[in-house]
């Protein structure tokens, strides 16, 4: 007997007697989620923008590659920082001014579609909101960011 799973906007035929894990369905998709905001901005970021680019943006994130492997950061945190690191500046697609916040509004709206649950997003937008200036980290992960947004200078 087959039946149809939904979740968020993805269906999925199942037979019914067959065993599959919720947790494998619903692991976060850092990476889709990391290439939707690296097309967006690649489409739409102002030209003008010279230092808050694309190009900081890919080196925000490569920086962070090498950096989470010196601090022992991988799994969900790993995932987590990345997506931070993607998103840190996608809000200049919509305002200069409170860009973090901007930012963390993006994140919001459409981290869920990858399956990032509530607590996830928040610690998303906790590392992006940290890079602020004057830049305030708390956590390992918010420092990670902090150093790696302003390696690029």
């Amino acid at each position: 007997m087959l039946m149809e799973l939904s979740i968020g906007f993805k269906s999925l035929i199942v037979e019914k007697k067959s065993r599959f894990s919720l947790n494998l369905l619903l692991a976060m998709e850092h990476q889709s989620a990391i290439d939707f905001i690296i097309n967006q901005m690649r489409d739409r970021i102002p030209s003008r923008l010279k230092y808050h680019s694309l190009d900081h943006t890919l080196a925000v994130l490569k920086s962070i590659q090498s950096s989470s492997k010196r601090a022992g950061v991988n799994g969900n945190d790993l995932k987590m920082l990345l997506t931070a690191a993607a998103y840190h500046d996608a809000g200049f697609l919509n305002t200069y001014q409170n860009h973090e916040e901007e930012s963390c509004r993006i994140a919001r709206t459409h981290l869920p579609e990858y399956n990032f649950d509530a607590e996830q997003i928040e610690k998303v937008c906790g590392m992006i909101m940290a890079t602020k200036v004057p830049q305030s980290p708390n956590t390992k992960l918010e420092k990670l960011l902090c150093d790696a947004d302003l390696e690029y200078l």
